[in-house]
C-alpha cells in the first residue's frame, strides 16, 4: 500500500511540476517522513503539508527535522484551516522560487533513505526530477 502510494506520488511529480505537496501520515510512518526527506532533499523548494489522525511528538520531531514539514495539521481538519495552509504553503514556495537561496537554507538535512524506497527504484527517480 505504502509503495503504491508513493510510486503514484512520484509519478505525479514526474509529470507535473508541484509546489505544494499534502500528505497523510498513517501507519508506515517511518516510510513517509523518509520519502518526504528524500523529496524536499532532492526538490529543496518543495512545501509539503502532513495530515495527521494520531500526532507522535517523536514523529513530528522527524518531520520537520527530516522533511522540514511546512505544517503538520491534525485530523479531522475543516476544509477552511486546509484551504488557508494551502495558501501559506503556496506563499512559502513561490518565495522560495524567488529566492533560491532560501530554499538551501531552510533545506532539509542529509537523510537514510526509508527502507524500500531504493529497492523500488523510488530513490533514483526522485532524485532524477526536474527542479522546480
Amino acid at each position: 500500500h505504502g509503495d503504491a502510494s508513493a510510486g503514484q506520488c512520484v509519478a505525479l511529480l514526474e509529470q507535473h511540476r508541484v509546489g505544494v505537496l499534502v500528505s497523510e501520515l498513517h501507519v508506515s510512518c517511518e516510510y513517509v517522513i523518509g520519502l518526504l526527506a528524500a523529496l524536499r532533499q532532492h526538490q529543496p523548494a518543495l512545501v509539503s503539508v502532513v495530515l495527521t489522525a494520531q500526532p507522535d511528538a517523536g514523529h513530528a520531531i522527524e518531520l520537520v527535522n527530516s522533511a522540514q514539514v511546512f505544517r503538520l495539521l491534525r485530523e479531522p481538519v475543516d476544509a477552511q484551516t486546509l484551504v488557508n495552509v494551502v495558501a501559506a504553503a503556496t506563499a512559502r514556495f513561490r518565495a522560495m522560487r524567488r529566492n533560491p537561496g532560501q530554499s538551501r537554507r531552510y533545506g532539509a538535512r542529509t537523510a537514510t533513505p526509508a527502507p524500500g524506497l531504493e529497492q523500488s527504484g523510488l530513490l533514483e527517480r526522485i532524485r532524477s526530477l526536474r527542479q522546480l
